[in-house]
This record gives structure tokens, sequence and C-alpha cells, in this order.
């Protein structure tokens, strides 16, 4: 939900900067007033000053929603159900991690060595190159260690509940089970 006003507090931009920074992966543009202003000038200007804010922030802007009324939600519903995935310029070109825990290694007065460990998303990442921590600054990596999952996904039991729930959910194969066994479909499958 975008201010029509053109304007942001500090409060919203930390949060805007901080779902940008963990790779926001799409997004829907609302702005409130924008159905209700009557005066043409006036809403193109409100329209200009959000989208002006939206590209700011990096986001791509598909179409600004407005709020206003039942039929207004009802289209915001459509949207956001037929929208799909978008990475930001950002994800497209810069890595980023999402942080799983961090830990203090060595301190030496004001300065630390900091291990990070998380999910690394978008183009691969380079020990050469340097980390961006929000509001803290640019950083040299020492090394990368690459790990093994610990949350790795079982492929075979994802293919095996994929099968089991295409077989169950097919009308025909439960019609065929409700011939065979009767009234006793129940007891049958538990």
């Amino acid at each position: 939900m975008w201010p029509s006003d053109g304007e942001i507090v500090q409060e919203e931009d930390i949060l805007l900067s901080t779902l940008l920074a963990h790779g926001l992966p799409a997004a829907v543009h609302f702005v409130p007033g924008l159905s209700s202003t009557a005066v043409p000038k006036l809403k193109e200007r409100v329209r200009k000053n959000a989208t002006k804010l939206i590209r700011n922030r990096s986001f791509e802007v598909d179409k600004l929603l407005q709020c206003g009324s039942d039929s207004d939600g009802q289209l915001a519903l459509l949207a956001i159900s037929t929208m799909k995935k978008k990475h930001s310029f950002l994800q497209r070109t810069r890595p980023h991690l999402i942080a799983e825990s961090a830990e203090k290694i060595e301190t030496e007065g004001d300065v630390c060595t900091l291990k990070v460990s998380g999910y690394l998303r978008g183009p691969p990442l380079n020990v050469n190159s340097l980390v961006h921590v929000p509001w803290w600054g640019d950083f040299q990596m020492q090394q990368i260690i690459i790990e093994k999952d610990p949350h790795a996904i079982d492929v075979k039991k994802v293919l095996f509940f994929l099968s089991f729930f295409r077989r169950y959910s097919n009308p025909a194969y439960l019609c065929e089970i409700q011939k065979k066994h009767g009234n006793n479909l129940q007891d049958k499958l538990k």
C-alpha cells in the first residue's frame, strides 16, 4: 500500500529495505484514495507519485490497484491469484543470503569475524566480492564453505506423495473402488 502523497516515513523505508534485502518475490501495489479522487489531474498526479516511489524501490510496476470498493477488492484478488513470480532487478543481478544462523568467531578489539550460515539465492557468490549488510556497510569475505543442506527435500517422498494424491484424487479411480468394494469403501481405505 503506497501513500498517495508520495512521502514515506523512516519506519516504512526500513521495512521496504528489509523486504527487498530478503528477496520479496512479487508485489501487488495499492494506492488508497485513487478511486475516490474526482479530479483527473489530481488522480494522475497521485498515480505518478506512487509510480515514482515504486520504481525508486526497485519494484516493477505492472498495475496500480485501487482499494475503495468491494469490486476493487475482487479485482485485487483476481490479480493476486493470476500473478507470476517475478524477480526484481536486485535479485537477478546480485546474490543474496537468507541467514539461518550467525555466530562470532574471532574478536580483536572492535573488529570481529562473523560466521553466517543460510541459503544463497540468485547468481553465484564470489569470495573476492564485498558483502553488503543493511545499515552496517560493506565487508570483505574470508571464505565460503558449501555444506550439505540439513533440511534437504527427499525427492523420492515428494514423488510418492504426488503419485498417491493424483491416483486417489482421480474421480474415475474412486468410482472404480466404490464399485469393487461397495459401501465398505471407508474401511478399505484405512
